[in-house]
């Protein structure tokens, strides 16, 4: 394990050194080399210069600017997580774009003579950082703009005149992990004047948050500005620290999932795993440059697993419906399968059922499996017929070819592989579901910076054709989730 210098800053307590030193943690690469790995905290200013070798931790993606032709590089999960910013703040109207982002060291020596040679020495010792001070260098801080009208106001001037609007962006910022880094009355503190354009990824949406209530700036909140840490620093280190950070730390994204549920997620008597989702999941560990370790959860305890403490996996997928009742107390991904409630019968008896009504008779027995909206469908749909409860849900198809029930109620994700794979059964109202819904992925709340990962994963997948490609695989014909 490299490590980076063991002195970041010189006038950090030793306490708050070990949060802050950027080389104490390594991973494995999708290449199997070491990786350091960022530091949300980190703190650099006027009077905590960075390490010289500092950028070497950083893994900066490229993007455009709101001017023309001109590119900036952020670091990776920061742009993921300001992907999610900007999204969100599209769907109420605000347009956001990037002015500057990470600068290195070079690059800030270069503005300092430029403005030392235009506006003179003071000037750019009063408006510029020094070399080596600059939150830039970071990889986490951006300079935002705001479009007005067709109109990137990219004049700090122009801003400045713009209070309402920051505030409807300051208000979003820490649900995608963001902080406001320099506010008005801190300047003793941080040394610069209040800039509402200027944003800071601190991690895990939860910190921002605290860090955004309690109205401190990033220097007081992490106790760099005292003889000694405040109580609870150690665990402030931990919580700060990002879902992936966690993720690549390990070097292993564990995935819960329920394996009986085939085509999406089914596990063998070896252990092994299979399955539409398991694709899906494998690609987003190699995206992450991780192993993939998936986890044994079921129908009845599927929410309970997601939120249990300690967590018992970073998300869940496969066969799992994107709801409203789940998205009150839980995340979840954009949708990568469309979705359906349709139903399994034997074929000699497809011709019965043309409707829901044609299912809902006293003579009919319909099996489901508990916990899930499989359950949940037919209790509320269903008023005459015999509803049968059945532990296995892969064992379900095989209980109706046999004749010890008529009815399975299913998706139309999982109905085309039994049909394929079992000639007495048949799926008639397949084109027809009974309901209409996406699948995704399902996590607990808290981890924008996987969230984000997972939902641009799947965008990849979408305008590649790899996700097409599975659908085709699977035989998922009526279950394309493409851009329409």
């Amino acid at each position: 394990m490299k490590q980076i210098k063991k002195t970041l800053f010189a006038t950090v307590t030793a306490v708050a050194m070990a949060m802050l030193a950027i080389g104490c943690a390594s991973t494995r690469t999708g290449k199997g080399t070491a990786a350091l790995l960022p530091d949300y905290l980190v703190l650099v200013n006027k009077t905590h210069p960075i390490s010289g070798d500092y950028a070497k931790s950083l893994e900066l993606v490229t993007v455009d600017t709101v001017y023309d032709e001109e590119t900036t590089e952020v670091e990776k999960t920061t742009y993921e997580a300001y992907l999610s910013l900007k999204a969100a703040l599209a769907k109420q109207g605000i347009e956001i774009g990037i002015d500057s982002a990470y600068r290195s060291v070079e690059y800030q020596e270069q503005i300092m003579r430029d403005f030392t040679e235009k506006y003179g020495a003071e000037y750019a010792k009063n408006t510029v950082a020094e070399p080596g001070t600059s939150e830039h260098h970071t990889g986490f801080a951006i300079d935002i703009v705001p479009k007005v009208d067709g109109e990137w106001k990219w004049e700090n001037e122009d801003m400045m005149q713009l209070p309402e609007l920051f505030a409807r962006i300051h208000k979003e910022l820490p649900k995608h992990g963001f902080i406001l880094r320099l506010l008005p009355g801190k300047e003793d503190i941080t040394g610069y004047s209040y800039e509402p354009w200027h944003i800071r990824y601190v991690g895990r949406a939860e910190i921002a948050q605290k860090i955004m209530d309690s109205g401190l700036v990033l220097e007081e909140y992490v106790g760099a500005q005292k003889e000694s840490a405040p109580e609870g620093f150690a665990q402030l280190a931990e919580a700060a620290q990002s879902t992936i950070f966690k993720i690549k730390s390990r070097g292993v994204l564990r995935v819960g999932t329920t394996g009986d549920y085939r085509p999406l997620s089914y596990r063998e008597d070896t252990g092994e795993y299979w399955g539409f989702g398991i694709e899906v999941a494998r690609r987003i560990a190699a995206e992450l440059g991780v192993q993939v370790e998936f986890v044994p959860t079921s129908w009845p305890t599927l929410s309970r697993d997601v939120l249990s403490e300690p967590q018992a996996f970073d998300f869940a997928l496969g066969g799992i419906t994107i709801t409203a009742k789940r998205l009150e107390t839980m995340d979840m991904s954009e949708g990568y399968l469309a979705n359906g409630k349709t139903i399994l019968c034997r074929k000699e008896e497809a011709q019965k059922f043309r409707s829901l009504s044609d299912v809902d008779k006293s003579d009919m027995r319909v099996m489901v499996n508990p916990g899930g909206l499989n359950e949940k469908f037919a209790y509320e749909n269903l008023k005459n017929a015999q509803i049968i409860v059945h532990d296995q849900n892969e064992e379900i198809p095989a209980l109706v070819a046999e004749g010890r029930a008529d009815i399975m109620i299913t998706e139309i994700t999982e109905a085309p592989w039994y049909v394929q794979n079992d000639s007495r059964l048949s799926a008639p109202l397949l084109s027809e579901p009974f309901t209409h819904g996406e699948i995704g992925v399902l996590m607990r709340r808290g981890q924008n910076d996987l969230l984000a990962k997972v939902n641009n994963v799947i965008r990849a997948m979408k305008k590649d054709g790899s996700l097409q490609s599975l659908h085709e695989k699977y035989g998922l014909v009526y279950a394309y989730a493409g851009d329409q």
